[in-house]
């Protein structure tokens, strides 16, 4: 009995080990916040473009250290969210939105009736050709 009662205790003794470490971690995510997404991107635009006479402003005043990064990210925050969803429903191919559609069981059985109507227009509409 001795032995169990030692083991057992042996295993609190990781137990209590093992939970400051899991705080330790889960400060550790805590300090580091999330996870930044990094783009690259390169502009191309006209000389009469607000980028390029900002740009040229810059060098015309003679403005050192300007950090780009985080006046164009200023800009693109002055979006409203509903600008980039709008965008990317415009950019969405057909495809995307059938296979979304067909993984909800109303939506499949629409799509299934808009085909069979279609198929059924298209066989009425060839034996009027044929007659």
């Amino acid at each position: 009995m001795e032995t169990k009662i030692e083991n057992e205790n042996s295993t609190e003794d990781l137990q209590e080990t093992k939970k400051p470490v899991k705080k330790d971690k889960e400060k550790v995510i805590e300090e580091k916040g999330p996870k930044e997404i990094k783009t690259k991107a390169l502009f191309s635009t006209l000389p009469d473009h607000p980028l390029s006479k900002f740009q040229n402003e810059i060098k015309k005043r003679n403005i050192k250290d300007v950090n780009l990064n985080n006046i164009l990210l200023e800009a693109i925050d002055q979006l409203p969210p509903k600008w980039w969803e709008d965008k990317v429903e415009l950019l969405t191919p057909l495809e995307y939105k059938v296979q979304e559609a067909l993984k909800k069981p109303d939506m499949r059985e629409k799509l299934e009736n808009l085909l069979v109507e279609g198929q059924r227009r298209e066989e009425s509409e060839q034996q009027k050709n044929n007659q």
